[in-house]
């Protein structure tokens, strides 16, 4: 997203500081944009971050510092001068995602957070979120985050005939908050052969969840990562989700932009993010996604019509030219 966003400014001078390694991202980037690594270290590493900023500050004259994620927001407020405008971005609940680790995270963020800054967060639900934890002293805006153009080009439609197995696709790494297992243990309550799970994405569970995959006997699929998802989503049947905890998910933007039917958690920033247009399932009731698979034939005239709404909604939201716009407005905002 952000190498996305840096390239389409045209007439704006990007200087991107990034933490550490690895650089992967690197040649992505146009070639006129800066890049420099701070090497930032944990510990008193910190505060040679600090003077590293400071130093690149005064060399660069920024006219203004967009910050992303709670560490580079944190060091932007000790290492900026009070000249220097400073625009932050919240993309996670940070009440779940950081604070309740580590209070003491939460009252530095209060002590350095200042009516100068601008917050933007991806979606209302960061943003309330954020607002309860440290109460927001200047202006603050919504910012949804975008999809690649291809999304848009890549456009879904049903089968003729809508026979078992029943195809799903899921996307997203595999960690804790992604809920995989939900998914796993739901599928092997329905009878056999009436769904096919694919899972795209790697991570540190995957060893956990293809031995769950194993004892359960579901036809579920750890795919691994791709590179052109948007040409994938279209051979499935409909898109899931049990995610436990959201900022503002583009894998689900990406599907909406695709057309796909979509059954996604219900939690807000889901909600939120999909408009309502979606087929929505409780956690905290196990039998909530059984359900819902169950009637999957009686409920696919309300998916594709959900479908069709949602793709609207994404190309009027969740383009990049509007993403674009959007922010240099708030960059202008004064």
């Amino acid at each position: 997203m952000l190498v996305n966003t840096v390239n389409g400014m045209k007439g704006i001078d990007h200087v991107v500081l990034y933490l550490a390694d690895p650089d992967t991202l690197k040649n992505a980037f146009n070639k006129n944009v800066k890049l420099i690594c701070l090497n930032h270290k944990k510990g008193l590493g910190c505060l040679r971050t600090l003077y590293k900023i400071g130093q690149i500050i005064k060399k660069e004259k920024p006219d203004l510092v967009h910050a992303h994620l709670l560490w580079p927001m944190l060091y932007s407020r000790l290492a900026l001068p009070k000249n220097v405008r400073l625009v932050s971005t919240i993309h996670t609940p940070l009440s779940v995602d950081a604070y309740q680790h580590n209070p003491l995270i939460r009252k530095l963020d209060r002590w350095l957070h200042t009516k100068n800054e601008r917050i933007i967060a991806v979606s209302k639900s960061v943003l309330d979120d954020y607002d309860r934890e440290i109460k927001i002293k200047g202006s603050s805006s919504i910012l949804y985050n975008f999809v690649n153009d291809a999304f848009f080009e890549s456009r879904w439609a049903p089968r003729d005939s809508l026979q078992y197995p029943i195809k799903l696709v899921a996307v997203g790494n595999l960690r804790a908050s992604k809920n995989h297992g939900f998914l796993i243990h739901s599928l092997a309550r329905l009878p056999r052969g009436m769904f096919q799970l694919d899972i795209f994405g790697t991570g540190d569970l995957q060893r956990e969840l293809q031995a769950l995959i194993n004892k359960s006997g579901v036809d579920v699929n750890l795919k691994g990562k791709v590179s052109n998802i948007e040409k994938l989503l279209v051979n499935y049947d409909a898109y899931i989700m049990s995610s436990t905890l959201e900022g503002h998910s583009i894998a689900v933007a990406e599907a909406m932009a695709v057309g796909i039917p979509m059954i996604l958690s219900r939690i807000p920033t889901l909600v939120e993010g999909a408009f309502g247009y979606a087929h929505f399932f409780d956690l905290s009731n196990v039998d909530a996604l059984v359900n819902i698979l169950h009637d999957f034939k009686k409920e696919y005239d309300l998916m594709l019509g959900n479908a069709v709404k949602a793709r609207e909604i994404a190309y009027a939201n969740y383009r990049k030219d509007v993403y674009i716009d959007r922010l240099k407005a708030l960059y202008n905002d004064r």
